[in-house]
């Protein structure tokens, strides 16, 4: 009988198909902690047969580990069920196998061991441990240079042994004891595989204890802001999908950064004003999630580590989520310490098991990875036209360089995406990751349900269970408003190209910003390298990013042009600044005049600006994240304008 091997497949030539069949049932059957022989790849695509312990059985896989170190974390693989009797081979003698490997690198340590000390006594210059014995070792160097006949042949061994023969013996003593502790501590892995399965077990109790803390605090959580008549008895709970930003809706402080947590005071305020309030929750019953700010506010630092730890808490605080619930016209505010992310429930046809799905990579953990069948094969299709595209104008454009193809490369690669089934050994990943995200989803009903039950806040109501179907039909709604199909046009808008449009009529007279930020952060410049030029500044942490010299107010927020050079497409203003010096006398100042020249791209016309502009950008939240950065200009012209139609017309 004759055994041949190709990439682990074991074939027993003139065996019967059922040997076969009975031999591939036994190497199927695993058990955790198992050692066994397999194959992998090495980085050249090389075939290569290790010793490797069975640590993880999921669904469709098994993970193997090979042994390690607290310096060498070895290495894993993954192998299907269906091919475990292909790249694996059952050890039944593994403690033989494990001792084997630590004889053979203790045999290796001793061996470099003798050649060192062979080398050392050959030169004269062995190891002495006693310090009377070194006279003994001088000596010893003495009788074997007087014993040379060659003494420049004795020091060419002298350096090779210093730069050649000992560093090898030594790296391999170094590379041997590495693998020697990698195998000695082999017999832990059977154990830490087992205790492996205790993790799930302690995750759920954790998890268990959060949902306990957080269904019982929420009478302490409550704030009611606004008092009146609750809605009917009969009214839904609806639940708007979309997480807002207080510092959006409101731009309180816009000019200097947008709000923070020390103003939600203020934004209570704002909120209660009728039409803010039916805008943000226009239910009878309704459910809206606000985070402070979606990005972290850009504050003054001055390098000290005072200075930057309030900063830190002040940035943690503004990531406080809260719940707002209106029930009729009593209106409630609600700190969570959950983080539900950008959407308090995901969309329908995420989580369907029904529809096929596509996963890109291989190890990832992200279900922003996930994409169905038909999504796939639409991309390949738009690929393989942009491909087509591609050859279409090389063959036309020969004599132009490759790199004007306006169709050269695309986004999207075919390759690294596979089919999300249980034929991934990844799957269970993927499967835990989404787990987790329904867990985190599936916690707003536990808060609902805390509401109902121990508060006062959706009262009155009737008995109701939100885990029976039934029951959360008849009294709660999800409004789906975080899908981008109730957006107001195809494409989103644009800012650049609305601020384009606007500067196109940009002339001698016009009324228009950006000019204060563009000269601020100029001088900004030179305050920087004023106090890295400046020995008493050593060590200095602060640079300025926004700097106002004194006596210098700079150009206006809204400001006028003064001079306008359409070739050039920029525009000159002009103010006053005082200039002050000390000639023995007290302080002097005059005025002098001063300008600044700034290009077109960072101004934004005011004066082509129409009163409501602002909302397509507001309103559309395929926009909203960036809306922020945008808000300043856009509001200061809406302010601009408003105050101009209000003043009375002259003669």
């Amino acid at each position: 009988m004759e055994n041949e091997k190709d990439f682990g497949v074991t074939v027993v030539v003139g065996g019967s198909q059922e040997t076969k069949k009975i031999e591939r049932q036994e190497e199927n059957l695993i058990e955790l902690g198992e050692w066994r022989w397999v194959d992998t790849r090495n980085y050249k695509g090389e075939v290569e047969t290790d010793f490797y312990c069975a640590t993880h059985i999921g669904s469709n896989y098994v993970k193997f580990n090979s042994p390690h170190s607290e310096r060498d974390h070895g290495s894993s693989v993954r192998i299907h069920f269906d091919d475990l009797h292909k790249h694996t081979k059952r050890e039944r003698e593994s403690g033989k196998v494990l001792g084997d490997y630590i004889e053979k690198y203790r045999d290796i340590i001793r061996e470099a061991t003798e050649d060192i000390k062979q080398i050392t006594s050959d030169l004269g210059v062995g190891q002495n441990v006693a310090i009377a014995q070194e006279s003994t070792s001088q000596t010893t160097a003495l009788v074997v240079m007087t014993g040379k006949d060659d003494i420049n042949n004795y020091e060419t061994r002298l350096v090779k042994a210093k730069d050649k023969d000992l560093p090898a013996l030594f790296e391999k003593i170094k590379r041997a004891s590495s693998e020697l502790g990698r195998w000695m501590g082999a017999e832990i892995l059977p154990m830490e595989a087992s205790r492996g399965t205790l993790n799930g077990s302690i995750k759920a109790v954790e998890d268990r204890i959060f949902k306990v803390s957080l269904y019982a605090g929420l009478t302490e959580m409550v704030d009611q802001i606004q008092e009146g008549e609750p809605a009917l008895i009969n009214s839904k709970l609806h639940i708007m999908q979309r997480r807002l930003y207080m510092d959006e809706e409101c731009l309180l402080g816009y000019r200097h950064g947008g709000m923070e947590f020390k103003e939600i005071g203020a934004f209570d305020e704002w909120l209660l004003e009728p039409d803010n309030l039916n805008r943000i929750l226009p239910f009878d019953r309704c459910m809206v999630a606000f985070r402070v700010r979606r990005n972290e506010k850009e504050r003054e630092n001055d390098g000290s580590l005072h200075t930057s730890l309030i900063n830190f808490r002040l940035a943690e605080k503004d990531t406080v989520t809260f719940l707002y619930v209106k029930n009729g016209d009593n209106v409630y505010r609600m700190n969570c310490d959950l983080d539900f992310g950008s959407m308090i429930f995901p969309d329908k046809d995420v989580y369907n098991p029904g529809i096929k799905m596509m996963i890109k990579g291989r190890r990832t953990h992200n279900t922003k990875d996930l994409i169905t069948v038909y999504d796939y094969e639409e991309r390949c299709k738009a690929e393989d036209l942009r491909v087509e595209y591609s050859r279409q104008w090389k063959r036309l454009n020969l004599e132009k360089d490759r790199w004007n193809n306006p169709y050269r490369s695309g986004s999207f690669d075919k390759k690294e995406w596979r089919a999300f089934d249980p034929t991934n050994v990844y799957y269970d990943d993927m499967l835990q990751t989404i787990a987790d995200e329904m867990d985190q989803y599936n916690r707003i009903v536990l808060i609902i349900q805390g509401l109902y039950d121990r508060s006062e806040v959706l009262h009155p109501h009737p008995p109701i269970r939100v885990w029976e179907a039934d029951d959360f039909t008849a009294n709660i709604k999800l409004i789906y408003d975080g899908d981008h199909i109730l957006a107001p046009s195809i494409d989103p808008p644009s800012f650049e190209a609305y601020r384009e449009y606007c500067n196109l009529s940009m002339c001698e007279g016009s009324m228009v910003i950006g000019q204060e930020d563009f000269w601020e952060r100029k001088e900004g410049r030179k305050e920087t390298n004023r106090i890295r030029n400046d020995y008493r500044c050593s060590g200095k942490q602060y640079y300025p990013t926004h700097f106002t010299p004194y006596g210098n107010p700079g150009p206006d927020y809204i400001a006028k042009i003064d001079l306008w050079k359409p070739r050039a497409k920029k525009a000159t203003f002009k103010w006053i600044r005082q200039r002050q010096t000390y000639n023995k006398e007290p302080w002097q100042s005059w005025d002098i005049e001063t300008s600044v020249v700034v290009p077109i791209g960072k101004l934004f016309n005011v004066s082509s600006y129409k009163i409501g502009d602002f909302k397509q950008f507001f309103e559309d939240p395929r926009t909203r994240v960036e809306y922020l950065k945008w808000a300043p200009m856009l509001l200061a012209a809406e302010e601009y304008h408003a105050k101009i139609s209000n003043q009375p017309k002259g003669d």
